[in-house]
């Protein structure tokens, strides 16, 4: 009974010692976490088709420890964002905790969130997410499963429940790695796309740093800004001339 015991709690310390090891799983969660801020403020708010949502963020691989921040001066739909999170790892329950504060507007938010890790791997991601209006409070809950390569590609979908806008959807979400790139992208029924990109930096082993955005818009609202601009161009040309 002691033998199976120990055997019990080895499997255990070699599975957190593997997934703290990995150096995709931080990331990864971060990644998550952000596109799941994104899919909650479009749910309060609704669409942006004007305002990049960007946030800067630091990951410690070593530990799992993280965080990550709006840009200074983020507005989305002509309020002010105010975001901060941070997030560390829980080695034993291969699991990484996050909770972050902030105002959008004037409304104070407050989420917490959890990305559990197990298998080749796999990540069980659940966030609850209060925004307390005049009105009262406003919860929405984001919860899925994404299954995860080797090279942090991974895919699945996510749920999104609460009384906001676009909320109460299921998202099919995949992201891709490309060198010090990462993308992100949420296809829901009915609903415009929600994207991300992410620009990662490493500024000693283990030691990450980046900023990322995300495009909230109407279907075709990025086309027509790219029309707005190339005419704005022409005009700048002619005027030149």
């Amino acid at each position: 009974m002691r033998l199976r015991s120990l055997l019990a709690l080895l499997a255990i310390v070699l599975a957190a010692r593997s997934a703290s090891a990995s150096p995709i799983l931080a990331p990864e969660t971060v990644v998550h976490a952000q596109f799941n801020d994104a899919l909650a403020l479009r749910a309060h708010l609704g669409v942006d088709n004007f305002n990049l949502l960007k946030f800067n963020y630091d990951i410690d691989n070593a530990t799992g420890d993280f965080s990550y921040s709006t840009a200074p001066g983020q507005t989305y739909l002509g309020q002010s964002i105010i975001l901060s999170t941070t997030g560390s790892f829980d080695a034993p329950n291969s699991t990484f905790n996050y909770s972050a504060t902030g105002l959008v507007g004037a409304d104070a938010w407050s989420s917490t969130g959890s990305t559990v890790w197990v298998g080749d791997p796999v990540a069980t991601i659940n966030q609850n997410i209060t925004i307390n209006t005049p009105f009262g409070p406003r919860n929405i809950s984001i919860s899925g499963t994404m299954n995860v390569d080797e090279s942090g590609n991974s895919n699945g979908t996510l749920n999104v429940a609460g009384p906001g806008i676009n909320a109460n959807v299921s998202a099919t979400v995949t992201d891709f790695v490309s060198g010090n790139t990462w993308t992100i992208g949420g296809l829901m029924p009915n609903l415009p796309p929600v994207s991300g990109k992410f620009n990662t930096t490493a500024l000693a082993p283990n030691q990450l740093q980046g900023q990322s955005e995300f495009a909230l818009p109407e279907p075709g609202a990025l086309s027509l800004l790219a029309l707005a601009a190339a005419a704005a161009l022409c005009r700048s040309r002619r005027t030149r001339r």
